[in-house]
């Protein structure tokens, strides 16, 4: 937590300013950096490292816990403090894994991605309430809970729409407008002009990103175009364990192939949380492409949320959620997986036509309300109103939570008096002569 943020860090930074209207709230992370340059939180929020003796303490004491990634793996004492517990999964971490570990030998392959599926699966089966980005992402989590048994007749008497199980809860953007507090671009930076049009890359260059199909379109349009510039606005992450991605590398190295590195096209270390909207304001509008794969279908692309939020026209590669709403809402231009000629044709036209980009800019206006954090926290809100452990996790000391391919007590005769009341007592004899011969 800091100036310095990825999107797990910012989900959590505005989850605990919103949940801090009505509650006390600890906000645990393994790093904890407060910069001036962080809105201040409201007094009822706590910073906490989460070292085991900081976080016990408190997570004992606390009415519900909500967790990520790998916490619960490190501090597997979560799962048997008896707190209501919520699992945050809007991040599919273990399909994400699969693209990040193309590149290493099958058994270590394996090794990694089935930590990552246990850890995953462990929180599936102790979680009371869990939490997805879209309704899609739902559907993928509710067929790995049935197959867990979590989807059982205990739960479903309490809730048939399994709702109380698990809610959408959406990365959100702030309801106040962003605001520019100096130029950060235009006319300041390197080589962009105060006439350039600015294309904006807004979040990190991960594995299943595909910045390389951009960067070729951008020098095809630079033969054309003097005036087209694109600025990636991070490259570095400030995560502890990741500092430059595979496809941040290919990418800083085929723009130097190109000759386009620090010409026409630029990138920027790491941008810092409080100033993205300076980014955002001075870019005419926002890019993002991606690898056509599994993780692309389930997956809810964070940073083209501050382009809705900065009304930046959108060019995003089609197969997703976001090219969904792109294409619903006519927020922008969707293009092919790693078709250069459409990619470029798409910025071509966005950049030559005025009206289109407003016509764009109007619909972001109108989409942007439904998308404030106070909005899509609902769900987890109402939860934390009310914190409560699931209704199977608590009768699971006398009902197995994994599933048996036992029969239950009295099965049989059951069986026996059902055939006898349709069919008679031959009935019952063919049945048992039948069963004996299999």
């Amino acid at each position: 937590i800091g100036a310095n943020m990825t999107g797990p860090a910012i989900r959590y930074w505005e989850f605990a300013r919103q949940l801090a209207k009505n509650h006390s709230v600890f906000l645990a992370a393994p790093g904890i950096d407060p910069s001036p340059l962080l809105p201040e939180l409201p007094p009822s929020v706590t910073l906490l490292t989460s070292e085991k003796k900081v976080l016990e303490p408190v997570a004992r004491q606390a009415e519900a816990i909500l967790i990520q990634g790998l916490i619960s793996y490190h501090h597997p004492f979560l799962f048997k403090l008896g707190v209501p517990l919520i699992v945050d999964l809007y991040d599919p971490v273990f399909l994400e894994n699969l693209e990040i570990y193309t590149d290493l030998d099958d058994a270590h392959t394996f090794a990694l991605h089935n930590f990552s599926l246990a850890t995953q699966i462990q929180q599936l089966k102790y979680g009371d309430f869990f939490l997805c980005a879209s309704e899609k992402q739902r559907d993928f989590w509710l067929g790995m809970l049935g197959a867990l048994n979590r989807l059982n007749p205990v739960s479903y008497g309490r809730d048939k729409t399994f709702r109380n199980l698990i809610d959408v809860v959406p990365f959100g953007i702030p309801s106040r407008p962003p605001r520019s507090s100096r130029r950060v671009l235009k006319g300041v930076y390197k080589t962009i002009r105060e006439d350039d049009f600015v294309l904006l890359w807004g979040g990190g260059l991960w594995n299943w990103f595909d910045p390389i199909t951009l960067i070729r379109a951008m020098k095809l349009i630079c033969e054309e175009r003097g005036d087209i510039k694109l600025f990636f606005m991070g490259v570095k992450f400030p995560s502890l364990e990741v500092s430059e991605t595979k496809k941040a590398v290919e990418a800083i190295q085929l723009a130097k192939s190109l000759n386009l590195y620090d010409r026409f096209v630029f990138f920027n270390d790491w941008v810092p949380y409080p100033e993205r909207e300076n980014y955002l304001l001075e870019a005419d509008i926002g890019v993002s492409t991606h690898i056509h794969n599994i993780e692309t279908e389930f997956s809810f692309r964070t940073r083209i949320l501050d382009y809705i939020w900065a009304g930046l026209p959108i060019i995003a590669t089609r197969g997703d959620l976001m090219g969904e709403w792109i294409e619903g809402y006519q927020l922008g231009f969707l293009v092919d997986p790693e078709d250069v000629q459409d990619l470029k044709q798409a910025i071509f036209r966005m950049v030559q036509e005025p009206a289109l980009r407003d016509h764009c800019k109007a619909q972001l206006a109108q989409m942007a309300p439904q998308l404030w954090w106070e909005k899509v926290i609902k769900p987890l809100e109402l939860f934390c109103e009310h914190p409560r452990r699931a209704p199977d996790k608590a009768l699971k000391a006398h009902l197995p939570i994994s599933p048996s391919l036992s029969r239950p007590p009295g099965y049989y005769v059951k069986k026996l008096l059902y055939y006898y009341r349709v069919g008679g007592l031959r009935q019952v004899l063919q049945k048992i002569r039948r069963a004996l011969n299999a």
